[in-house]
């Protein structure tokens, strides 16, 4: 269909429920019917693929909120395709819904790993970092990240806070340093200590003894979201 005079319109794109396309030619208004030959495709590795995806982007935003990113966004998808993956129901994501994963990344650098784990110091919960793996130098910096599985109105979503670790805090432990606090023993939150010397930083992940994600990573939850989203096929 075709109309060479539009007064006062000027029309470039789609109308995707009418599945009509417009497009300005040769200063001609050209509309014409947009059907895809191509059905789309829903097997099983695609539907948990399309889940990793969605929920990483989604867990882009608390990271950002806690300071400038020590990664980039692309990199931190590719890195979020390591942890667990999970599935949510198409209102869940509507929702908003974020849940703590063991691993999750919050930095990528040249910087040696620092090695740490969640543990004790004389009773009290702590996380414990090999000091073999640290090697400080003047300029240098801590930031410690915290990840707290929470809930809004019923709906699971993951904070992010992050803040400078002071040298006082530090508690040697025979061979080992420590954060020693409480908070550490808290089965809701997850921790990264990153090492940062000007604009470069190791490469953490998330420790935690959150369980909370697991109930959404069965058959049974990718049975429930793929059915949300119209099933799934045979590949």
């Amino acid at each position: 269909m075709r109309n060479n005079k539009i007064v006062g319109l000027s029309l470039n794109g789609s109308l995707k429920k009418a599945g009509v396309t417009f497009y300005t030619k040769n200063g001609q208004t050209i509309m014409r019917v947009a059907r895809s030959q191509q059905p789309m495709r829903r097997t099983r590795e695609q539907f948990v693929a399309r889940q990793r995806m969605r929920h990483a982007v989604a867990m882009w935003r608390p990271l950002k909120w806690a300071g400038e990113p020590l990664l980039g966004y692309g990199r931190f998808l590719s890195l979020m395709r390591r942890v667990p993956a999970v599935f949510l129901t198409e209102n869940q994501h509507i929702s908003g819904v974020t849940l703590l994963l063991p691993g999750m990344p919050v930095s990528d650098g040249v910087l040696p790993v620092v090695e740490q784990w969640l543990g004790m110091v004389e009773g009290t919960s702590a996380l414990l970092v090999e000091p073999g793996s640290l090697e400080m130098r003047s300029g240098d910096k801590l930031l410690l990240y915290r990840a707290q599985q929470t809930f809004h109105f019923d709906t699971p979503r993951v904070a992010i806070t992050r803040r400078e670790v002071e040298s006082s805090e530090w508690v040697v432990d025979g061979d080992r340093v420590a954060l020693v606090d409480e908070s550490f023993g808290d089965t809701l939150s997850g921790w990264a200590l990153v090492h940062t010397r000007g604009g470069r930083c190791s490469s953490q992940g998330v420790v935690t003894c959150c369980t909370y994600y697991q109930q959404f990573t069965t058959e049974e939850a990718l049975l429930t979201a793929a059915e949300s989203y119209g099933g799934i096929i045979a590949a």
